[in-house]
């Protein structure tokens, strides 16, 4: 009978701490993805290379127009940085 219920001891130890394990990545994965949310540049285009990175190049325009030009003529190379313009 002992055994029976170490036996169902350790089955419930394992349970709660997979349902623990479960909690906590869900958490650290909703803060990971909050915070990688709030780290973006507003207007930033990043470059499609990531492994040459003595070849990349930062393009500046003013406005959407521009941007959608420098989008089309654009190599994996190019990362652009866009400004909005504020009208008051």
């Amino acid at each position: 009978m002992a055994i029976c219920q170490q036996v169902l001891v350790n089955k419930r130890a394992r349970e709660k701490a997979e349902k623990t394990r479960v909690n906590v990545q869900k958490k650290l994965q909703a803060d990971i993805t909050s915070m990688s949310a709030s780290l973006r540049v507003d207007g930033f285009i990043n470059c499609a290379d990531r492994e040459e990175k003595d070849k990349h190049v930062l393009a500046i325009c003013e406005g959407k127009s521009a941007l959608s030009s420098l989008r089309i003529g654009r190599t994996k190379y190019h990362a652009i940085f866009f400004l909005f313009v504020v009208k008051y």
